[in-house]
């Protein structure tokens, strides 16, 4: 992977975050751009390095737009540090910017997940996993509740996809579909165990 060097004064920060924010990895890609199919795909193989030269290489963006990532890699769930919490998602801050969610969202740390809930149930080892390795320990230390967390979907508006699509950048004109099958209740429940 190409180390990235920028000014970090101008990179936009996070002074608190305020939410956590989960994302099917399919819809952080941009439309009429090229991605290799199978990056989507939960698979034993790694897809980490394949996101990254995505972002990087292909869309030229200096940083790579989500806190965390996840993906099935051999006989488990695995978790990659990406952006760094002191700085906004450049997905977040798009969204922002065409109104597709409310701004009350802007200091929100994103966790990109390599699962598509279009076509399949989200696994729950998978979900005790997130929560063991990443939320439980996110909420515990900026103070957080489970109300803070929220999947991309259920804070989209309405029109979002439409607004997105018609975004003047278009490095910034995501693909945004609804996770048929993702079902709050089952992270709410699963979480409450690792917060004790």
């Amino acid at each position: 992977m190409k180390s990235r060097i920028i000014n970090d004064k101008l990179m936009i920060r996070i002074k608190k975050p305020k939410n956590i924010i989960i994302c099917p990895l399919h819809n952080l890609m941009v439309d009429k751009t090229y991605y290799e199919p199978k990056m989507l795909q939960s698979s034993y193989k790694l897809t980490w390095n394949k996101v990254q030269s995505y972002f990087y290489d292909q869309l030229q963006q200096d940083q790579i737009p989500m806190h965390f990532y996840s993906e099935y890699l051999e006989e488990d769930y695995v978790f990659f540090v990406g952006l760094p919490l002191s700085s906004r998602s450049s997905f977040i801050e798009a969204l922002l910017k065409t109104k597709a969610i409310n701004s009350q969202y802007k200091d929100s740390i994103l966790i990109v997940i390599n699962e598509d809930y279009r076509i399949e149930i989200p696994d729950n080892r998978f979900l005790q996993g997130l929560s063991h390795h990443i939320l439980a320990p996110l909420l515990k230390e900026w103070k957080l509740t489970r109300e803070n967390i929220h999947f991309i979907d259920d804070i989209l508006y309405d029109d979002a996809p439409k607004k997105i699509l018609n975004h003047k950048d278009p490095q910034q004109r995501f693909i945004l579909e609804k996770s048929t099958y993702y079902n709050p209740h089952i992270l709410d429940t699963i979480i409450k165990e690792y917060l004790k």
